[in-house]
């Protein structure tokens, strides 16, 4: 997944490149705000023109190409030989890794803009998938087979990914509610009232859930009580929050639209540092080792320190990184509104 684990906190070890290099770039149909996913050599992304690509990670180099015949802003999860990826047709879609060919596809009610997460249940074998939808509803796939185990309804769009944490899944959605949702029944534990629309992804790392929202604030909150630990506002100016937090080192890192990446106590909620760009950051960042690598609309992927923010790096790409930044074996993948997918690794 691109953003590491199912708890969604885009917490990962290894070492961003210190001078980063173009290592190879890959030409699509459209604008990329799909994130990548890397496995087994082979990294899949989507883009607005309609389809999803597949290429050698080291290369570029294509391997098969899928027709979803509508936008593909959700980024793939991949499971063993399997890439699951929802698009603008509203479909979930199971197609093999290898070859690009369907296993399966199933049909929700409206598009599908989050990525799929997955999860086992204790004493089981069977793959299962979590995908929210705009026809209002969080829907339980089996991995194998496509057919639904579950359907959880909300109130409004469902436009994030659903965070795994323990038997639960955790997701906020347009209604302006966190839902807490029991794997294996599907049926709600808890349900906190935010107040306002929840854009991205949650992050999860231990017991508490990390999100900011569209009434410009970030919420800590404990997964076992159902209690706001905290709430982050900047204390200059307040903006929406429609990136998805990461979490790592005692900090939470969230992209902003006042233009700026914010690291917040993890435990305390108060603000360490803030990272100003030239445009709204929607990009979701990613935490590897002492690093953190985001996007902005300004049309550059900016590394920074975790300790201090200091800035370490920017590649000017010169279209909008919406799409969240992803990290295997020593590169970053990013997408850009260009249409294109950038392999940035170190010195040759």
């Amino acid at each position: 997944m691109a953003r590491g684990m199912p708890d969604l906190a885009g917490s990962i070890s290894g070492t961003v490149p210190n001078r980063p290099r173009l290592v190879w770039s890959f030409k699509t149909d459209g604008p990329v705000r799909s994130s990548v996913a890397i496995a087994q050599g082979v990294a899949v992304f989507g883009s607005n023109g309609g389809k999803v690509y597949a290429v050698k990670a080291d290369s570029g180099t294509e391997l098969w190409r899928f027709d979803m015949r509508d936008d593909v802003e959700s980024p793939p999860c991949i499971v063993s030989d399997a890439v699951y990826v929802g698009g603008g047709d509203g479909r979930l879609y199971s197609l093999k890794l290898g070859s690009g060919e369907v296993r399966w596809s199933y049909e929700t009610g409206d598009r599908i803009l989050g990525g799929a997460n997955s999860f086992t249940l204790p004493g089981q074998n069977r793959v299962c998938l979590l995908v929210g939808s705009y026809d209002f509803w969080v829907h339980c796939v089996d991995g194998e087979t496509g057919r639904r185990l579950w359907a959880y309804e909300t109130e409004n769009y469902v436009n994030g990914t659903p965070a795994v944490a323990g038997q639960l899944a955790v997701i906020g959605g347009c209604d302006g509610i966190l839902h807490l949702i029991d794997l294996a029944s599907g049926q709600a534990r808890k349900k906190v009232e935010i107040g306002y629309y929840i854009p991205g992804s949650v992050a999860v790392a231990g017991s508490v859930a990390y999100l900011g929202h569209y009434g410009e604030e970030v919420t800590a909150l404990d997964l076992d009580t159902g209690e706001v630990r905290w709430k982050y506002r900047d204390p200059d100016r307040s903006y929406p929050y429609f990136s998805s937090p990461a979490v790592r080192g005692g900090r939470v890192l969230i992209g902003c639209r006042d233009r700026k990446l914010h690291a917040i106590d993890a435990e305390k909620g108060t603000g360490l540092w803030s990272f100003r760009t030239r445009g709204d950051v929607d990009s979701s960042p990613i935490a590897v080792g002492d690093a953190v690598v985001f996007g902005s609309d300004d049309g550059s992927v900016y590394c920074v320190n975790l300790a201090d923010g200091k800035e370490r790096w920017r590649y000017e790409i010169g279209k909008a990184v919406i799409s969240s930044p992803a990290f295997a074996g020593g590169v970053i993948y990013v997408g850009a509104d260009d249409g294109v997918v950038y392999a940035l690794g170190g010195e040759p």
